[in-house]
């Protein structure tokens, strides 16, 4: 049997942020930090140490990444995806992830609303994110089944997933 490494980044730098003080000392809020090229300067610093990190510890195992993910779905938004697409394309890590779910009943009902936001937003990030990995030859899935059903994944909501996908590569996503 062949095992497949798939690294998960994880991004947990929080963003800068200044606080606001009134005349008196009070707090009067935050001001968040709107440099986007440092802080997507440094997700890229961040992801690549892992993936060199990976890559280091498991050559003894004769072991290589061969696909790349991201801890709640973080490389899907286009700016970021465009770091992972490149360090895939650097360390020739010849597959990532793209989060296209299709909108499906399982046991009787429709995913919470809460849900829905979550797939709708991460479909439009797989629109752009879709038209670049394909330009750049990498290999990608062609759905995912998990987020509809967070927290209530079980064989049901799975099978349900995988069947709705009218054709392809599924790759199913179990949320605690």
């Amino acid at each position: 049997m062949k095992k497949i490494l798939t690294l998960i980044l994880i991004f947990s730098m929080m963003i800068p942020t200044t606080i606001a003080l009134a005349a008196n000392g009070d707090i009067i809020g935050r001001i968040y930090s709107t440099d986007i090229r440092a802080f997507i300067n440094e997700v890229e610093v961040e992801f690549r140490a892992q993936i060199e990190k990976t890559i280091n510890e498991f050559q003894a195992l004769d072991m290589y990444p061969e696909r790349l993910d991201s801890h709640v779905h973080t490389h899907a938004i286009p700016n970021i995806f465009k770091i992972v697409e490149k360090l895939a394309l650097e360390y020739k890590i010849p597959y990532v992830r793209l989060q296209n779910e299709y909108i499906y009943k399982s046991n009787g009902k429709y995913p919470k609303i809460i849900n829905l936001i979550k797939i709708f937003l991460l479909k439009f990030f797989t629109f752009f994110n879709k038209k670049r990995i394909k330009r750049s030859g990498l290999k990608f899935n062609d759905f995912i089944v998990g987020v509809g059903f967070t927290g209530e994944m079980n064989k049901n909501t799975i099978e349900d997933g995988i069947n709705s996908a009218p054709f392809g590569t599924v790759e199913v996503l179990i949320h605690a």
